[in-house]
Formats: C-alpha cells, sequence, structure tokens
C-alpha cells in the first residue's frame, strides 16, 4: 500500500482486489446490449433513490416529471433552419472612399514622429 499518511484504509481492506477492478473491469459487448426508451418508473426510482440511497423524494418526483417533459417536447431544430440566405443585390461595386475635399482617394495619415531620448551611459 502507500505510504502517504493522508490515505486511511482499513488493515483488512482488500486493496489488491479493488485495483484488479479498475485494471481489468468486467465489461459487455455493446452489440448484445439492447436499450429502449419507456416511460420512468417513478415508483421504482422512488423506491430505490429516496428508501434505499436517502435522496430527497421531491428532487426525484421533479427529475421525473423533467424528464417526462423533455420526452414529450420536439427535437431541436437544426440552426440553419432559423436563417435564409438573401440573394445579394445586383449593384455596382462600392465607390472608392475619397479624401478630405473630395478629390482623389483617400491617404493614410501619418504617425506624429517624436524624437527619441537616449540616455548616454
Amino acid at each position: 500500500m502507500s505510504n502517504n499518511p493522508k490515505l486511511n484504509f482499513p488493515e483488512n481492506w482488500p486493496y489488491e482486489e479493488a485495483r484488479q477492478l479498475f485494471m481489468s473491469p468486467e465489461v459487455v459487448k455493446a452489440d448484445s446490449v439492447e436499450l429502449k426508451w419507456s416511460k420512468p418508473d417513478e415508483a421504482g426510482l422512488v423506491q430505490f433513490m429516496v428508501e434505499d440511497k436517502g435522496f430527497s423524494e421531491d428532487r426525484i418526483r421533479n427529475g421525473v416529471r423533467k424528464l417526462e417533459k423533455c420526452k414529450e417536447g420536439a427535437t431541436q431544430g437544426r440552426l440553419d433552419s432559423f436563417f435564409t440566405k438573401l440573394p445579394s443585390p445586383a449593384t455596382a461595386s462600392k465607390r472608392k472612399a475619397t479624401g478630405e475635399h473630395g478629390h482623389g482617394p483617400m491617404r493614410k495619415k501619418s504617425k506624429l514622429s517624436t524624437p527619441l531620448l537616449h540616455k548616454k551611459k
């Protein structure tokens, strides 16, 4: 076992068997499992989660209602179904921007240059 003082295990705890469960778990082949979506068994869920595991009955019943509501609702549509592509207008290409006084193309404004102060060593 570990020499870490933070880990407190009972003396007779079967750590080798626990390690073996994680290293080679029992796995069922995916093609041999049949899953079927059906209405939740509310009484069975309440029996297991509330009476056996100690969960709040109100939270379990609210969760069952949410599941039923999701099942009844429509599936979410694709995002592109909300938007339609509009035909591009058949107008002339954009004009070039003109300068300050309406003559010729705009010039890039130059940055003001400031002399750099160099310290002598």
